[in-house]
């Protein structure tokens, strides 16, 4: 077998290993991200007819929800990453005619494209429905117009078109959009020199094109006042605060450390070794200065957010690839081996995790979501996974959101907001339990009216405890429905009680051992509780409850006793579950 042949064979072999490595993760392995919820939440809701601003408040731009809003509307968030892999096929087809046209080695420009697709950093992120999927494939889209010998007119309306598209897909990318547009009018790859390129501005009819058209879009639906509130002002606003806050740039350049992500040393070492061998020919620039100076562009504009995530690295890993391409294309050929080894290494890394757990207990939480609530419910949501009607307009809640309600920026979401229209549940993730430090006043209300059913799912019950020291309680009803009055010394007990917030981390006991099944608690005697409700004394352990009801509980006990008023089904509370994605 000649060399060439078995080089060849074993690029197949590691790209097939990865293609599988990238299938599991979409499918099974990778849970789902909070981001993704909320994006496929919006485009599900787009492809239903809503109206992105108008009708759902937001701070994204939408262009690739209108894309997948087909997909989104009849089909699940696991099928929709499944459908973005083509627009991945399509960003590794631009690299590498941009590698071809730039004349790096095809075996560089293999090994180049596998450095991501062996990165967990990269893969990990770039399988998730994401914005930046389709910002990044309209950038490299127009930049592979603008690199073209010579660029025609054509290429360079299609390089205006693209990179607005790009921008509408992902306004994160508005500082290296402006950026690539102004390098292009003063290089001219084509005659290798720094030279006013007048031909680019035609670039200027693409843009008006795509421009205008959004701005139609936005104008025939009415929707610029979501445009200029949730697009503009929130997102100079919550950037400036946030970049006061976070601090969290130095944590997020160390993922790859922590993971031992070798592919991602080594894809940034090549990229930046190619960067210094091209400044001594920046007088004469080609595809790979331009290239390069862009990927110094995204990394400047990843390091001015506000908050830094690893996937906002992404634009800067795609342009590195082409880079790093000529520097791979002059290692030793034992360099697929390498490769081969350190791709392995992040499988097992990934396997070993509870990822496949995690997106388990996701679509369970989904499930009972459904279970415990009507098509017409409202459900408190933070992030994304009830398909019901959403409690706060500002409906998914990051910490921009949490820190412009508590500064007056937002309307909020307290506890007359949330009395006017109780929700059917509460998807208990962080998310929730930040808001609710931030806005003590929730607390009492939500600890008297709700109880978990899960870790992370909270349906309307009462609960409370009554003793010797308070014999007496009383609970307003926030949703009607057939109850069952549970009561028990050892209820008392239970850590909710303690830390209605962290009752799952409030004791050193496994989390099975905090299960309450409440057949099996011994009750107290019936004599020892006198139940009202409207001043109405009930009997027995079952009992109709209408919304607004005031229940009252007077008890002539000797030890604390803790009560459940819970819907008549439930006989199982507070169950551990969902290792669930954090933001």
């Amino acid at each position: 077998m000649t060399t060439a042949r078995a080089e060849r064979r074993a690029f197949a072999i590691v790209a097939a290993t990865a293609a599988c490595w990238i299938a599991a993760l979409a499918v099974t392995l990778r849970p789902l991200h909070w981001d993704e919820l909320e994006f496929y939440r919006a485009a599900r809701w787009i492809g239903e007819g809503r109206v992105p601003f108008r009708d759902f408040w937001e701070h994204h731009t939408p262009l690739q929800w209108f894309l997948f809003a087909p997909v989104a509307r009849f089909a699940s968030p696991l099928a929709v990453r499944i459908a973005q892999l083509p627009l991945w096929v399509a960003m590794f087809a631009l690299l590498r005619t941009m590698m071809r046209r730039a004349g790096v080695p095809p075996f560089g420009a293999a090994i180049a494209m596998l450095l991501p697709l062996s990165s967990r950093l990269f893969v990990q992120y770039g399988v998730e429905f994401r914005v930046d999927v389709l910002g990044n494939l309209c950038f490299l889209g127009g930049l592979a117009c603008a690199l073209r010998r010579p660029a025609s007119l054509r290429a360079w309306i299609a390089f205006g078109a693209l990179l607005s598209a790009a921008v509408l897909a992902n306004v994160r990318m508005a500082p290296l959009i402006v950026a690539a547009g102004a390098l292009a009018m003063f290089v001219r790859t084509d005659e290798r020199r720094w030279r006013w390129n007048g031909r680019g501005a035609a670039m200027g009819i693409g843009i008006v094109a795509v421009v205008g058209a959004a701005a139609a879009y936005v104008s025939a639906t009415n929707a610029w006042r979501g445009v200029e509130d949730g697009l503009i002002r929130y997102n100079r606003v919550s950037d400036t605060l946030m970049a006061g806050l976070a601090h969290n740039l130095g944590a997020t350049l160390l993922v790859p450390v922590r993971s031992f992500d070798v592919a991602t040393f080594a894809l940034v070492a090549a990229a930046v070794a190619a960067s210094v061998a091209l400044i001594r020919t920046i007088r004469s620039p080609g595809e790979l200065h331009v290239i390069a100076i862009l990927a110094l562009v995204a990394a400047a504009a990843f390091a001015r957010l506000g908050v830094h995530y690893p996937y906002h690295l992404q634009t800067f890993l795609l342009l590195a690839t082409p880079l790093a391409a000529t520097v791979v294309a002059r290692w030793p050929r034992p360099t697929m081996a390498v490769v081969a080894v350190a791709m392995m290494i992040n499988i097992a890394l990934l396997t070993r995790s509870s990822a496949g757990a995690a997106l388990h207990d996701q679509r369970a939480l989904q499930r009972q979501i459904s279970d415990v609530s009507h098509v017409d419910d409202v459900v408190w949501d933070a992030v994304g996974y009830s398909d019901r009607h959403v409690a706060y307009r500002c409906w998914f809640m990051p910490a921009g959101v949490r820190v412009m309600a508590e500064r007056g920026l937002l309307p909020p979401y307290g506890a007359p907001e949330l009395l006017a229209s109780p929700p059917a549940a509460i998807v208990f993730t962080a998310r929730v339990a930040y808001w609710l430090e931030s806005f003590p006043e929730l607390v009492p209300v939500i600890r008297a009216g709700y109880v978990p059913l899960q870790r992370h799912l909270w349906i309307p019950a009462l609960s409370g405890v009554v003793g010797p020291a308070a014999p007496s309680r009383e609970w307003r009803v926030l949703r009607s429905g057939r109850y069952r009055i549970w009561a028990g010394e050892v209820l008392a007990r239970h850590p909710w009680f303690r830390d209605p917030l962290r009752w799952d981390m409030a004791s050193a006991a496994r989390g099975d051992e905090l299960i309450v099944p409440l057949a099996q608690i011994p009750p107290v005697d019936d004599a020892a509780l006198q139940w009202t409700v409207n001043g109405r004394a009930v009997r027995g352990p079952v009992v109709d409850l209408a919304a607004g009801d005031r229940v009252r509980v007077d008890a002539a006990v000797a030890a604390p006793v803790g009560i459940f008023v819970v819907p008549e089904s439930v006989t199982t509370l507070f169950h551990p579950s969902l290792a669930e994605a954090g933001e």
